[in-house]
């Protein structure tokens, strides 16, 4: 399905062909997934789970905050580079993927992974590593800073600013280091 979704976008994705390259029949593909949209919902939400990986674990200090943040933003600008994604998004914005629920790939994709990163800054700030009395906020503008215009370029089909390594690290440090100056818990005080 990703070889599918990378050549063509959503649109391209049919029970029909994924079973062809998957190798099985499409009653064994109908018994996993029970159509195309809970199929395309299902490599929505492995990906926003992969992204999402680095901010699992407890952070232990406030260095350990900044080291997951900052691949949580790598590996986000990582992924807006990807071709898959690129032409995902193409396909989107042109209409191609009709007939697709946009919510539910909403929900297991983006909403997903705001969610989680959420759930990382409010055990920062029980843990005190940071001052974030408002974590889905906190949340939504670290997200906006780290795609910055990257998603718009991408529809606009215009090349991306960040398609090496180091060029993400570079932007991570400066996104992340900006977000915790705003969200810096104060030392001894609290927030």
């Amino acid at each position: 399905m990703r070889t599918l979704l990378r050549q063509a976008g959503p649109a391209a994705v049919t029970m029909e062909r994924v079973a062809q390259l998957a190798g099985i029949s499409k009653a064994t593909l109908y018994r996993r997934y029970p159509n195309r949209q809970v199929l395309l919902e299902s490599l929505v939400t492995r990906r926003a789970t992969d992204l999402t990986r680095t901010l699992r674990s407890e952070p232990t200090s406030k260095a350990e905050v900044r080291a997951q943040l900052h691949q949580y933003v790598v590996d986000l600008a990582g992924l807006l580079c990807t071709t898959t994604h690129q032409r995902y998004l193409l396909a989107l914005a042109d209409g191609a993927a009709a007939g697709l629920d946009f919510a539910g790939i909403w929900r297991r994709g983006p909403a997903q992974a705001h969610a989680e990163l959420s759930r990382f800054l409010a055990r920062a700030h029980r843990a005190g590593w940071l001052c974030c009395d408002d974590p889905d906020d906190a949340a939504e503008l670290l997200l906006g800073m780290a795609v910055g215009l990257e998603l718009v370029r991408s529809l606009y089909r215009v090349p991306l600013a960040r398609h090496r390594l180091a060029e993400r690290h570079a932007h991570a440090a400066r996104v992340v280091d900006r977000f915790l100056s705003w969200y810096a818990a104060a030392p001894a005080a609290g927030c």
